[in-house]
């Protein structure tokens, strides 16, 4: 039983088009992507961003992808957050006010050393991109099922996955509507569970 896990960082290219990005050692069976609003210079230090802003996307194939985007204004006089979610992509970056997707990009394939995106909108944003690459003998299925959130207490079955999972990573945004699709106000949700009383 063994779990190959390897962080790959790369900054958002300033055009469009498939880019390969190298470094994780193995073919990933999945990737999960984290992102801010971080420029370069501050990346490596203390949150510094002018904006409160929040990424999250997976990729297992290219037909196989999530992504969520939550960022909120700071020191306006009036409060604008926007958020934003996408079951065709892996990654989305929206701005203020309506939402507007300003960067995004799908999974194309899993590499043999690491993956390839496929860059469809961009505004040339050098943006800092953290992607967490998994693979290995213990990893044998990997599924991404999309479910819209109860509105009362009670538990609740969802199913599409196609086998057992050992374990489940939940993440999503209070958005109404299915994705694609964009909202002002809201914030991003994020969890994990291993059992009935293993889950945080």
């Amino acid at each position: 039983m063994a779990v190959q896990a390897r962080v790959v960082k790369f900054l958002a290219p300033v055009g469009t088009g498939s880019v390969a990005y190298t470094g994780a050692g193995f073919t990933p069976k999945v990737i999960i992507l984290n992102w801010s609003n971080s420029p370069p210079a501050t990346a490596e230090t203390a949150d510094t961003e002018v904006n409160n802003a929040f990424g999250i996307g997976v990729g297992i194939s290219s037909t196989s992808r999530r992504a969520v985007f939550h960022q909120a204004g700071d020191a306006l006089a009036t409060t604008d957050v926007a958020r934003t979610h996408s079951a065709a992509l892996c990654y989305v970056f929206c701005g203020l006010g309506a939402g507007t997707v300003l960067q995004a990009a799908a999974l194309v394939s899993l590499d043999s050393d690491g993956f390839t995106l496929n860059w469809t909108v961009n505004d040339a944003a050098a943006r800092v991109v953290n992607v967490l690459c998994l693979a290995g003998s213990s990893i044998t299925n990997v599924s991404l099922v999309t479910f819209q959130a109860k509105t009362t207490d009670g538990s609740q079955a969802y199913t599409g996955a196609g086998f057992q999972p050992d374990c489940v990573f939940v993440f999503g945004q209070t958005i109404a509507t299915a994705p694609a699709s964009s909202a002002v106000s809201g914030f991003p949700a994020l969890g994990f569970g291993l059992s009935g009383t293993s889950r945080a």
